[in-house]
C-alpha cells in the first residue's frame, strides 16, 4: 500500500503540471487555462468558459 500512494499522487499532479505548460494565461479564478493573452481577456470579457 505504501507504494501505490506515491504513484496516485504522481499519476494526479502529473496531467495538472502538464496543463500548465500548456496554458500559459490562467485565470486565477476559475483556473481555466489560455494559449493567448486575447483568449483569456475575451474570456473574461465575454463571460463564457471555453471547453
Amino acid at each position: 500500500m505504501r507504494r501505490i500512494l506515491p504513484l496516485i499522487a504522481l499519476a494526479i499532479a502529473a496531467p495538472a503540471a502538464a496543463q500548465q505548460a500548456r496554458a500559459p494565461f490562467t485565470i486565477a479564478e476559475t483556473g481555466q487555462g489560455f494559449q493567448t493573452i486575447d483568449e483569456a481577456v475575451q474570456s473574461v470579457r465575454m463571460g463564457t468558459r471555453r471547453s
